[in-house]
């Protein structure tokens, strides 16, 4: 058996005969297809009056298809290429035809990180990033995961729409998607499998649920958006898997963020010198474009079967993100592989400075509600800070602890309001005006980034006083967050107080504060995946989340748990052996009957 015949066979690719046994394909009938593909290709570039003209004809005594099943194959042909089938043009900028010569993947991929870095100023591991994915946009379909590329800056005249320019000249099919409707993306995605290059996402997207739900559908192969259509009200599938580009100042959800690669642009400085990007003088990314189209075709069945190593530490959806770019880098080979890691663990510690960020709103919040105060100086919400011992900002600036600088810099590129960035201000301590934060200044960022908060005033009443859970005008428990000194850590109050409080959740122990446990996977309810890691509860254990231990989302066909990284051996290999049954724990006990 010959290498690209074993390399068919790893891929799992099937042909099923007309005896009805499945085979694999072997090297000559993959060459034998190649030159039906290529009449296909021809077949597809025709305007309709010329292919109508020869359908018949080719159909018959070239391909031996019916003229039908062509119809079928052309169209999905000029869907591949962003070509309309309708006659009319298409939304989408098409594909150009392969380059003619081999394509050396490592070197194709430097170039595309220059032709970046011509118009960008980005770091190194960002452009690699964003190289990366951009050659994945001509093949995701290889994949079970096309992640999004949220493109970010703390404010204007950073690059994002030029670095949009530059994408459109190079990723499949592309599309821009200023101020998309739910409805426009979900026929674009199923027409065309564009690369779809959505901006100004923070003026539009946070409010509009419906259409976060169908980007994040689209994240996995097979996500699928239904529809009733017609006077009969017919039930209709739009699929909606394809390449997406978010961009916009700030942050975005957390379900989308969960499934991007974060991209921080800054502005340049004077003496950083880049060039003026022009679509009519873009030849030379047309050609790029054609080399990756090129490439992936050849690398198709590798990139299929490619399994890639991955860091102990990355798991989960992390790891389902980061797989497709790290098969192109393995297989373009050079030092891409080690580059495309490096890139990785950079991502990786700059998303863990945004879980800083978010643990950072929480603590602060509740040093808020222990003190019973709206406001707090500067150097009493350190010393606060650093006297927390489960949390970790003893261990920042090297043992030093987190300083006011260090606070300033996390909060940075929140708003206390709508374009107004977050800062200390001026408060009275005594005598003296010094610097410090205000609970209302927090109350936007706490709201929209720990969880849904209502905005309260500080507990009255004295120390032994009670926080009542909110009220509904319907007379239903209104989830709200409050704090527990014993974890440091906001924590959602379920709907049934009962479940979750102690002392019947009425009396308070500190500061008119009840002490809350942190919210299990089976009170999550919807928007399970908006909570951040270091506010759950281990399904296994039972125990919280700690700064050194965090309770990771971990998924089983469409089941999910919470676990610590030492619980996860422990949970799946007791269950599959049978020796849990789940016992009083709803969840635990799904899982069982599930597995």
């Amino acid at each position: 058996m010959t290498e690209q015949t074993s390399t068919i066979v790893a891929a799992g690719i099937i042909d099923n005969q007309a005896g009805g046994d499945s085979a694999v394909l072997t090297v000559d009938d993959w060459q034998a297809d190649s030159g039906i593909d290529q009449e296909i290709a021809r077949l597809a570039g025709l305007s309709l009056a010329a292919y109508e003209a020869e359908r018949k004809s080719v159909a018959r005594a070239f391909l031996g298809f019916r003229a039908s099943v062509l119809d079928d194959l052309v169209k999905a042909a000029r869907k591949e290429n962003g070509a309309a089938d309708n006659g009319e043009e298409s939304p989408v900028n098409p594909l150009p035809e392969p380059w003619p010569d081999r394509v050396d993947g490592k070197v194709l991929l430097n170039n595309i990180v220059n032709d970046i870095r011509r118009y960008m100023v980005m770091s190194q591991q960002a452009v690699d990033v964003v190289a990366l994915w951009v050659v994945h946009t001509h093949c995701f379909e290889c994949f079970r995961i096309t992640p999004r590329l949220h493109v970010t800056a703390p404010g204007s005249n950073c690059g994002k729409s030029t670095l949009l320019d530059v994408l459109y000249e190079l990723t499949r099919n592309a599309v821009h998607a200023d101020n998309l409707s739910t409805a426009v993306f979900f026929r674009l995605c199923d027409g065309y499998a564009p690369t779809l290059l959505i901006d100004e996402v923070d003026a539009f997207l946070k409010e509009n649920e419906e259409l976060r739900g169908a980007i994040n559908a689209g994240h996995k192969r097979g996500g699928t958006f239904w529809r009733c259509e017609g006077d009969e009200n017919k039930i209709r599938g739009f699929k909606v898997f394809a390449p997406a580009v978010l961009c916009g100042i700030g942050k975005i959800p957390l379900t989308l963020a969960n499934r991007s690669f974060r991209i921080q642009l800054q502005k340049r400085l004077a003496s950083e010198a880049i060039a003026d990007f022009r679509d009519d003088r873009a030849g030379h990314l047309h050609e790029r474009m054609a080399q990756m189209v090129r490439w992936t075709r050849d690398h198709e069945i590798e990139l299929r079967a490619a399994e890639p190593e991955l860091p102990d530490d990355v798991i989960n959806r992390l790891a389902d993100n980061w797989r497709p770019l790290l098969a192109i880098a393995d297989a373009a080979g050079g030092e891409w592989p080690d580059r495309a890691r490096k890139a990785l663990t950079y991502l990786k510690t700059e998303d863990d400075k945004e879980s800083a960020k978010v643990r950072l709103l929480a603590d602060m919040w509740m040093i808020l509600d222990e003190k019973q105060t709206d406001r707090l100086p500067t150097k009493d919400l350190v010393e606060a800070l650093n006297g927390m011992e489960e949390a970790s900002w003893s261990e920042f600036n090297k043992g030093k602890g987190i300083t006011p600088a260090t606070i300033g810099k996390l909060l940075g590129e929140y708003e206390s309001q709508p374009g107004v960035p977050l800062k200390s201000k001026n408060i009275r301590d005594g005598t003296k005006v010094t610097k410090g934060y205000y609970r209302d200044d927090l109350a936007n960022p706490y709201g929209r980034y720990v969880k849904a908060v209502e905005t309260r005033k500080p507990p009255q009443g004295g120390k032994n006083a009670a926080t009542p859970l909110q009220r509904r005008e319907s007379g239903e428990s209104q989830p709200i967050l409050a704090a527990t000194s014993e974890n440091n850590v906001a924590a959602r109050i379920a709907p049934n107080p009962a479940e979750t409080l102690d002392c019947s959740g009425v009396a308070a122990k500190k500061g008119g504060i009840p002490p809350i446990t942190h919210i299990s996977a089976e009170n999550a309810q919807s928007g399970a995946e908006d909570i951040p890691e270091f506010l759950r509860r281990c399904t296994h254990c039972g125990a919280p989340a700690a700064a050194d231990d965090p309770v990771q989302e971990v998924h089983s066909d469409n089941r999910e748990a919470w676990l610590h990284r030492g619980c996860q051996m422990a949970w799946f290999g007791a269950h599959v052996s049978g020796e849990i049954d789940g016992g009083d724990d709803p969840v635990a006990a799904d899982w069982g009957n599930e597995l």
